[in-house]
């Protein structure tokens, strides 16, 4: 199967933004108390980034 570059790179670049989301997300300490809003929003991104991450980075190896 032939990968190219730009698509291995935009797989690393959404893994990337997705982590990135998922910090800026993490729970405030006293959040939910505060608010009563649920605080598991950053744990999805995080596992998508990390997942996108790791697939780029396995894309730019196998072409």
């Amino acid at each position: 199967m032939k990968i190219s570059f730009w698509t291995a790179l935009i797989v690393l670049l959404v893994g990337l933004w997705d982590i990135q989301l998922a910090v800026k997300r993490w729970p405030k300490k006293d959040q939910e108390e505060k608010d009563g809003s649920p605080t598991q929003g950053h744990l999805a991104f995080l596992v998508l980034g990390i997942i996108f991450v790791i697939t780029g980075i396995v894309l730019f190896f196998i072409k």
